[in-house]
């Protein structure tokens, strides 16, 4: 999946694939993990965030079900 990079403390990029509504994240550390069933606008506004780590932690983190990737 392809990633976008993000000004965040946390995030180091994101990607969103439609055809599955899986959203990607490549944390600073390096650790990747996919949210499965995430809304198109959520992953919006995950970019467009003030504090991306934030909204993250607050609206996606314990909503969606993760695996990590690596």
């Amino acid at each position: 999946m392809e990633r976008a990079k993000i000004e965040s403390n946390n995030i180091n990029s994101v990607g969103y694939e439609d055809s599955t509504n899986t959203l990607e994240v490549e944390f600073s550390s390096g650790l990747i993990y996919q949210y499965k069933d995430v809304p198109s606008y959520v992953a919006f506004e995950l970019i467009t965030a003030e504090s991306s780590g934030r909204y993250l932690h607050k609206k996606i983190k314990n909503n969606y079900e993760c695996k990590k990737v690596s």
